[in-house]
């Protein structure tokens, strides 16, 4: 039988240990240093995800959901913001890799996604909002096609977000749920295929840099809808296997991508390419950073559920308890055995 998760307060013996530099962290798996031993987990919650908002003053639900590269650039550049970044490490000391970056295109990324609903079709139409106006910037012939075609699938991604905001009230969602994740497949699959079809144009617009990076936003919001279904349907063990998955297949497709490679086709047809070049890099080096950074963000959620199946833990009860947590930002799941506990 599942039991609750096994979610605690950091522990202060923790983070004193990891100022000393006996813990690493690890995205979201926390390493003894000296055996290199999983010791536990951290999830972020609702908390810091909030902080993360204020610290861009507003701003962040445009970057964050809109996935706009050079919004992402004028929020690195912005000196409020990089104190804003300095308050919250220094508040939370495990915390102290963070990088404006990675928080601008998709918050810190520690363990399980657990944002409702709500959130979720925030971030969709955003996306389809942002394609919509890329549509008319991409000035190429079979523009409007592709764009028809971006359409229908976000069509089916919304229509699976509002089903599986229903499986809670459901009296049996495991079938639907175990549906549900393999429409969502099958989305995240197509969009991977348009994000490689863009990346192989003959030639590249700066537009289209910024339609690859919001692409693979909606690809990460697939992936994250669909292990929603599979904890709710206490299937730990499948979401597991998927997260494992999904990280080769970003891996491969970060292996494909060049920050450098893709700012010098963009800058092909420009009058000046030395100064286009210059200006598209420092998009092109976020858009590979974000890829990379869900490399890893992946292998964290697959460490971090196992060690739930090692627990015993009920994959609902895990997400309903993030869910609920009002007051710290990050919560510890201590590995099984580990001598770490509250």
């Amino acid at each position: 039988m599942p039991v609750d998760p096994l979610l605690y307060q950091v522990p202060q013996k923790l983070l004193e240990g990891y100022g000393l530099g006996k813990y690493e962290l690890f995205n979201a798996i926390l390493k003894d240093t000296a055996t290199g031993k999983i010791v536990g987990h951290v999830q972020q919650t609702q908390v810091l995800n909030k902080a993360v908002g204020s610290m861009f003053g507003g701003t962040v639900n445009t970057v964050l959901d809109g996935f706009s590269p050079l919004s992402v650039v004028s929020a690195v550049q912005n000196q409020q913001i990089i104190g804003q970044l300095r308050k919250i490490q220094d508040s939370l000391g495990l915390l102290q890799n963070l990088q404006i970056g990675g928080l601008a295109l998709s918050g810190a990324n520690l363990g399980v996604c657990a944002v409702g609903f709500a959130v979720m079709l925030k971030r969709l139409n955003a996306i389809s909002g942002r394609i919509e106006a890329l549509g008319a910037q991409v000035e190429k012939v079979t523009a409007d096609r592709r764009q028809d075609e971006l359409n229908m699938i976000l069509a089916d991604v919304r229509s699976a977000l509002l089903n599986v905001d229903s499986l809670a009230a459901r009296r049996d969602p495991v079938p639907v749920a175990l549906d549900l994740q393999l429409e969502l497949d099958r989305c995240a699959s197509r969009l991977s295929s348009r994000l490689r079809q863009v990346v192989g144009q003959k030639a590249l617009e700066a537009a289209d840099l910024d339609l690859m990076w919001t692409i693979a936003g909606a690809i990460r919001l697939c992936h994250e809808a669909g292990d929603r279904a599979l904890f709710i349907a206490e299937e730990l063990e499948v979401a597991a296997l998927r997260a494992s998955r999904q990280s080769s297949e970003l891996l491969q497709l970060s292996g494909e991508l060049s920050a450098d490679v893709l700012a010098r086709r963009i800058s092909q047809s420009a009058e000046d390419r030395t100064a286009s070049r210059r200006a598209v890099l420092p998009q092109a080096r976020l858009l590979v950073g974000s890829v990379q950074e869900a490399v890893a963000s992946l292998a964290g959620q697959e460490s971090l559920t196992r060690s739930l199946l090692s627990h015993g833990s009920s994959g609902r009860a895990y997400l309903e308890t993030v869910a609920q947590e009002k007051q710290e930002p990050i919560l510890f799941l201590p590995e099984p055995g580990s001598a770490i506990a509250a």
